[in-house]
């Protein structure tokens, strides 16, 4: 699935690059977490808990790729469990600094573990569709201007609760918009928009 967008932020490429990179930020960012730590080779090993599996985690490796510039890079997202739901998430990021802003272009391409006959075709572009609101709307929260740390931590907390809430409502939309499957069709839809999520509350959290 292809995700393009452009969005400004009023922060600086070297402030929104950093939260790319920072292992608590995605440890309190990404849904469901357990643990994030970076080993000895500069990658950042994310444990979360399965959604598939009551008590039991999956772990995923995530690392960010340098371009041609100091500010066009790819992040890509890679389950390192045979359970995961989806196979690959990369995003093509390039920030271009605008006066006190920094406009910040995405292309998102996320493979999933999973078979096109598990999926009506007629509704993927309404699934598309939920999922472009859905970033939208976390956007416009994260979209400020900068405030005190401490006042930072908080606004994370929320926008991370609302995003969890809205996962929750397209999980519930997608019913019409998925066959179940094995690997539970559905819920399949809820992981894609998750791994969005993970994406814009990385970018838009300064």
């Amino acid at each position: 699935m292809y995700l393009s967008g452009e969005h400004r932020i009023k922060s600086t490429p070297a402030k929104v690059r950093r939260q790319f990179e920072n292992p608590e930020t995605l440890k309190r960012t990404v849904p469901h977490a357990v643990s994030a730590y970076t080993n000895s080779s500069g990658k950042t090993i994310i444990t979360v808990n399965s959604l598939r599996s009551e008590g039991e985690v999956v772990q995923y490796v995530y690392f960010v790729e340098p371009g041609e510039t100091v500010n066009d890079f790819t992040i890509y997202w890679k389950p390192l469990d045979e359970k995961a739901l989806f196979a690959e998430v990369a995003i093509h990021c390039t920030l271009r600094p605008d006066g006190d802003s920094t406009v910040v272009s995405f292309n998102a391409n996320l493979e999933f573990l999973t078979e096109d006959h598990y999926l009506k075709e007629d509704k993927k572009n309404a699934v598309m569709l939920g999922i472009t609101e859905l970033l939208e709307e976390v956007a416009d929260n994260m979209d400020k201007e900068q405030r005190p740390m401490t006042d930072q931590k908080s606004d994370l907390e929320e926008a991370v609760s609302k995003a969890e809430d809205a996962v929750t409502e397209l999980e519930q939309e997608a019913e019409e918009a998925a066959v179940k499957g094995v690997w539970g069709g559905p819920q399949m839809w809820g992981w894609i928009a998750l791994a969005v999520v993970i994406v814009v509350l990385l970018i838009f959290f300064r």
